[in-house]
Parts: structure tokens; C-alpha cells; sequence
């Protein structure tokens, strides 16, 4: 295993940073699934700013999981409703418990 060096050390406690690390694998797979939508929409990054005015430079961070802080709800709404589609979020018993999903349409 690698050595940490105090740079790395010291960028950890920096709470953005930390933050990042800590949800790297959440923002990849966010990531993805925008990239996937986008793609099956036929769009470009370009197209997709032109549609959601949401900046190319942020839609291509986003896609590549390296947004600092990932996207807000309304950015998802937006960048969603550019490709012909809606947000859906749902809420599930962690444990596969037998109680439905709570969904929100967005």
C-alpha cells in the first residue's frame, strides 16, 4: 500500500476535499447516468448547454464524476427535461424491507 504524502494528508482535511473523496464513487455513478441519458438522446455536451444552459464545461465535470460538491437537484431537473425526460428520486428501506419506494416526479 502507498504511502500517504503530507500533501494528500493535508488535502484531507480540507472539507471540500474531504467531501469529494468521501463521495467519489456516488458522484462516478451520477456521472455515468448522465452521460448514458445524454448519449441515448443523441446530444452532444454542446447541444445538452444549449438545451439546459448549464454550462459545457460543468455538464462534462458532472459526467466525469469530478464535481467538487456534485450537482444540485434543480441542475439534474434541468439537464433531465434537455434530453425529453424526467428527474425520478426515490426513497428505499436500506435493508430490502417490504415497504414500497417513496418516489418523487420531478
Amino acid at each position: 500500500m502507498k504511502k500517504q504524502t503530507a500533501f494528500e494528508a493535508a488535502a484531507l482535511h480540507d472539507p471540500d476535499v474531504l467531501f469529494g473523496f468521501d463521495n467519489y464513487d456516488v458522484l462516478k455513478q451520477l456521472g455515468s447516468l448522465v452521460r448514458e441519458v445524454r448519449v441515448d438522446s443523441g446530444m452532444s455536451q454542446a447541444a445538452l448547454q444549449e438545451a439546459s444552459q448549464i454550462s459545457q464545461a460543468d455538464i462534462s465535470r458532472l459526467e466525469s464524476g469530478m464535481m467538487e460538491r456534485g450537482p444540485s437537484v434543480l441542475t439534474l431537473v434541468r439537464l433531465a427535461h434537455a434530453t425529453g425526460k424526467r428527474l425520478v428520486i426515490g426513497i428505499e428501506d436500506a435493508e430490502g424491507g417490504s415497504s414500497a419506494p417513496r418516489l418523487l416526479s420531478l
